[in-house]
């Protein structure tokens, strides 16, 4: 009786969410001169994002420095630039990269010897783009205090003309809720890529692409 009284207090009060992933396992290729988006629609999370970050599963790339990755709530309509002006001597092979705030370092710059290799890292824009059509965030914690239930878009621009890349196993994005939230998520395959949702809005996201390759 006692374990029982103690656990509807706990859960009365409201304990933090614990992590939350979504995943679209969708392998992805990133063309010459070009971009691509892959989604992933979050649905059945109550209360507001208290932290958030993303994991790219399998990245290759004979020349990271030609690369953009960004993150998109399409409904919210804010994004966030993660990755740009990264580089090393080095191509990235087959790694596992978490993008987060508490993270300790960042990817390596132009000209760094120091090759990169799965781990966790801090997002950075240093080639300093913006994403059209949203509010541009400069850190992940923009994020905070949004519906998680949302459209998420992973988008991936390549701006040189060879060394085609690809993300092997997809992407995924891991989401806490504040105190008291009690988040339930519906089972993970709702998040998995929707062949409608690659039609919807299709010609927007086509535009911001291009935009982004242009500036």
């Amino acid at each position: 009786m006692r374990s029982w009284i103690t656990a509807l207090v706990l859960a009365c009060i409201g304990l933090p969410a614990a992590a939350q992933t979504f995943s679209n396992p969708m392998g992805i290729g990133v063309p010459n001169i070009g971009g691509v988006e892959s989604p992933i629609i979050v649905s059945g999370v109550t209360g507001n994002i208290s932290s958030l970050s993303v994991t790219l599963h399998g990245v290759n790339h004979a020349f990271e420095s030609n690369l953009l990755f960004a993150l998109i709530a399409e409904n919210a309509k804010v994004g966030l630039v993660f990755w740009s002006g990264a580089a090393s001597l080095h191509p990235i092979d087959n790694a596992t990269l978490t993008f987060n705030d508490s993270a300790s370092q960042f990817l390596p710059q132009l000209g760094d010897d120091t090759p990169i290799v799965s781990g966790v890292y801090r997002p950075a824009n240093r080639a300093g783009i913006g994403l059209l059509g949203v509010t541009n965030l400069t850190s992940f914690s923009g994020f905070n205090g949004l519906n998680p239930n949302d459209n998420w878009t992973l988008a991936s621009i390549d701006f040189g003309p060879t060394n085609r890349g690809t993300i092997n196993e997809g992407w995924s994005i891991t989401f806490t809720t504040g105190s008291g939230a009690g988040a339930v998520p519906e089972p993970a395959s709702w998040a998995m890529l929707i062949g409608g949702f690659a039609l919807a809005g299709g010609a927007i996201r086509r535009k911001r692409v291009q935009a982004l390759q242009a500036a």
